[in-house]
Order: structure tokens, then sequence, then C-alpha cells
């Protein structure tokens, strides 16, 4: 009981002030969480951008960076489209349907689906980007949806 009598002798002012120092906090901390989490070294050695994508607020930027750089001194895997349209010359340098090929994967081969699944997400989701990176919310989404579909009429 004290302590509130106290309190309502303290001036507004230290208390309008100390209400304003704990949002500041509060926000500073919110901007910790919530910003690049990984370092470029990180993002260079591990395949950081599987999680990233899979993660329930994805950041586009943030994963298309720890994307490209993990693959920057790798070797992309081979894509189907690719082994398809190429001449059969390279079809024989890659072991293109050999059983040779099949039971040695390459390293690069390891993460050949997510690599294909992370290519389709980007194109999936480019449209939904917002300006600080973050994707757009189904909510947001319906509601972009329901205002195109408004100015069509």
């Amino acid at each position: 009981m004290s302590i509130i009598l106290n309190l309502r002798l303290l001036p507004h002012s230290y208390i309008y002030m100390k209400k304003h120092i704990l949002t500041g906090v509060a926000l500073l901390a919110t901007f910790a969480v919530f910003g690049q989490r990984y370092t470029e070294t990180e993002m260079r050695n591990k395949p950081l951008w599987v999680d990233m994508m899979d993660a329930p607020q994805p950041n586009y930027t943030e994963a298309k960076q720890a994307f490209d750089l993990y693959w920057e001194h790798r070797e992309r895997p081979v894509q189907e489209h690719d082994l398809f349209t190429a001449p059969n010359t390279e079809k024989e340098k890659v072991g293109f349907a050999t059983k040779k090929q099949a039971a040695k994967p390459k390293a690069s081969q390891d993460l050949a689906f997510e690599y294909k699944r992370f290519k389709k997400w980007l194109i999936k989701n480019e449209p939904f980007v917002q300006a600080d990176g973050t994707l757009m919310t189904a909510e947001q989404r319906v509601e972009l949806w329901k205002k195109q579909h408004e100015n069509r009429k």
C-alpha cells in the first residue's frame, strides 16, 4: 500500500519518462531478436536458407542472401531441365542416366531437393515481399487480393 502511495507522490513527468524508457527498451529488444541473426561466415558455411525458408515469419531478402552466399563457391546441383535441354556432349560429361552417377551423389546433390524447393519458394513469394524484406501475412495477402478484385470491376 505504501508503494502505491509513494508512486502517487512522484511527479507525473517521472512516471511518464519511465514508461517511455521501458517502451524504448522493449523496442530495442524486439529489433535485436528479429534483426539479422546470422553472420556472413555462417551463411557461407551452412545451408541456413533451408531453415529460413521453413520459418513461420521468414525474411525473403535474408534467406535469398544466405542462399546466394552458400552457393557462391559451390557447384550447384544439376537440375532435370538443364539435363534434358543440354546437348549430348554435356549429358555425357555429367553422366546423364548412368548407374555410376546415381550410385555416387556429389556433395552438391545432397541439397538438390532443397535447392529446387527454394528456387520455387523464391518465385512463389516474390510478389509478397514488403519493403523491409518480410513476407506479407495471409491476412495482408487476402486484403491485397480484395483490393485488386475490386479494381477490376
